[in-house]
């Protein structure tokens, strides 16, 4: 094989600063494109802060990243509260408005009973009167 035929099977660790843990990447097309993005064939290459004095890596992407979870998913509650108390609201006022049409519907009953009754009066009425 020569030097500018690219191997599909060649597999490699790259590491990044958004990556620190690294990742295998698969053909030399790919691992070129790692390196050009910034990926590092060593995790001691990355330019990340160290832990005082212990001389291990510290994970501020991943405690950036966990906060930004945490922080999305306080929105998260926050938005499900706020439509929580808009849905029960709503259910108060459906409540409200199913109340309100069982009185009308009973009032319409019983003004139709009257107007029934009015009405046969007035009939008996005409009647007397002829």
């Amino acid at each position: 094989m020569s030097k500018e035929e690219s191997n599909p099977n060649s597999r490699e660790w790259r590491y990044h600063e958004s990556c620190p843990e690294g990742k295998i990447f698969t053909g030399d097309d790919a691992i070129a494109e790692a390196d050009k993005a910034g990926w590092k064939d060593h995790p001691h290459k990355l330019d990340l802060p160290e832990a005082a004095g212990t001389g291990e890596i510290q994970e501020p992407l991943l405690d950036t990243e966990r906060q930004g979870l945490q922080d999305e998913l306080a929105d998260a509650q926050d938005n499900l509260d706020t439509v929580t108390e808009a849905l029960e609201a709503a259910q108060a006022k459906i409540t409200e408005q199913a109340e309100s049409l069982k009185a009308a519907e009973a009032d319409t009953a019983a003004l139709n009973t009257k107007v029934k009754s009015l009405t046969s009066q007035l009939a008996a009425a005409n009647k007397k009167a002829k």
